[in-house]
């Protein structure tokens, strides 16, 4: 085995034992447990760059939209976080993460 391999493997063992250290914590989650998350606003700006640009490269100009996210109320399903109901949307991504830690404090919840 050569040293490429080796770290190959250590990295994968690594990653093993950090899912398994997950799936323990979500067990130990109680089904219909609400939080507050961030997200895309809507799936097809999951396609987009996280933020609006604008420069000029090789003598082109390149302009456009990036992606909006929005404050999303989630819930556990014992599997993963699913959408209950938006909150703040659409926003810039740093606009969200604050409007996110407003809406954290205010409703007294945790962050998914």
């Amino acid at each position: 085995m050569n040293e490429f391999q080796a770290v190959a493997m250590l990295l994968a063992q690594d990653a093993r034992r950090s899912l398994a250290a997950s799936r323990l914590e979500s067990l130990k989650r109680p089904i219909g447990e609400i939080r507050l998350d961030i997200d895309f606003n809507h799936r097809r700006d999951a396609k987009l760059p996280s933020e609006d640009y604008d420069f000029r490269a090789h003598g082109l100009h390149y302009r456009g939209r990036g992606a909006r996210w929005a404050v999303w109320r989630v819930r556990w399903n014992g599997e993963e976080w699913r959408h209950v109901r938006k909150l703040a949307g659409p926003l810039l991504y740093e606009t969200a993460l604050e409007r996110l830690t407003e809406e954290c404090r205010r409703l007294g919840l945790d962050r998914a």
